[in-house]
């Protein structure tokens, strides 16, 4: 087993997607999700040294990217609102501002800028391992955006639609 060598390969992966994975723009946040989650089983995130010096990876602006990703209630267009969640990348929609104000730009919500049940937990999951307090995030919205996904037969349907 080569530890280094595994460490360097998901720390790559989180500063650029290698070429056999540019079609799955859509999915970027789960390949953040298992090269972070693969550093941390690595034991990289308990050592801050290795972190910020030779692997240039900041815990920081991984957690910004992800809540770039989240689609928040529109309150200009509540037609959108159960879109709530998170995206799985830029592909279908800008990012949002990850600081919780506005969106960057005078973009509107529109039809298919939504969040992604499985998008949904991968960004919980991944914020949660990088020891973010998930204090930006509005558990009711979500929640009321996981019930609406959820079908009369008791299964779940991936997007609002």
């Amino acid at each position: 087993f080569e530890k280094e060598r595994h460490v360097q390969y998901f720390a790559y992966c989180l500063q650029s997607l290698p070429a056999p994975y540019s079609a799955l723009d859509t999915n970027r946040l789960t390949l953040v999700h298992f090269a972070v989650q693969s550093l941390d089983l690595l034991g990289v995130f308990h050592n801050d040294n290795l972190l910020t010096s030779s692997l240039r990876i900041s815990k920081d602006a991984i957690i910004e990217w992800i809540y770039s990703l989240y689609t928040r209630v529109d309150t200009a267009n509540s037609c959108y609102n159960a879109h709530v969640g998170f995206k799985g990348g830029t592909f279908l929609g800008p990012p949002m501002d990850s600081k919780g104000g506005e969106k960057k730009s005078d973009y509107v919500g529109w039809e298919y800028d939504h969040g992604h049940i499985a998008m949904t937990y991968t960004a919980l999951a991944t914020l949660a391992t990088l020891g973010d307090d998930l204090s930006r995030i509005d558990e009711q919205s979500i929640l009321e955006g996981i019930k609406g996904l959820q079908r009369d037969d008791g299964s779940f349907q991936c997007i609002s639609v």
